[in-house]
């Protein structure tokens, strides 16, 4: 945990709304649980409470109770998630947008979801991912575990996963594909 943030008020609403500073989170090795696994848990069965996370890294820079997630950084046994946006403090508001790299029933779903709701009651846009999913196009590629526990951590080293997965997703063809020949159907999205 690296934390450095300063505000005032009477109650904590208002603390909240005048919130300065910043906020990083650096877990490895740990277990989904809690709102977050509950939430994640929309996307994938893979994502819910209890599920293993290799690493999750957070970090937000927050002005006035606006609060800038620059990294967000979740990989497991369903696959990774990162993402970034806004959470307006005073009120509990959500405006993100998460990029998912999933392992779903067998098939492998790269899309971007937005997420929005209040902090406590998250909604994750289900449309988002399916309409992602079959538009195609480009994703940007998603980071790793070394680098986002090291922004989470304000710069710094520190222990990493034994196991995260690699940075890049792209799989080589089978022993015996036929050069050519069209890809198999679990790589169809």
């Amino acid at each position: 945990l690296e934390m450095d943030l300063r505000g005032q008020g009477a109650d904590l609403r208002a603390l909240a709304a005048t919130l300065t500073g910043h906020l990083g989170v650096a877990v490895i090795d740990a277990r989904l649980g809690g709102g977050l696994g509950q939430t994640l848990q929309q996307l994938t069965p893979l994502l819910a409470p209890g599920a293993p996370l290799a690493c999750l890294a957070f970090r937000t820079d927050v002005e006035q109770g606006l609060a800038r997630v620059t990294t967000l950084f979740l990989d497991g046994a369903a696959g990774r998630v990162a993402g970034e946006g806004t959470i307006r403090l005073s009120d509990e508001v959500l405006a993100m947008r998460l990029l998912t790299d999933l392992r779903v029933a067998g098939l492998r779903v790269r899309a971007p979801v937005p997420l929005t709701g209040r902090l406590m009651a998250p909604r994750l846009e289900g449309a988002g991912l399916i309409a992602g999913a079959l538009g195609g196009g480009g994703m940007p590629s998603l980071p790793d575990c070394a680098t986002t526990l090291r922004i989470a951590r304000g710069g710094r080293d520190g222990p990493v996963p034994a196991n995260p997965t690699p940075a890049t997703t792209e799989t080589a063809p089978a022993e015996g594909a036929i050069p050519g020949a069209p890809p198999a159907v679990h790589e169809l999205l």
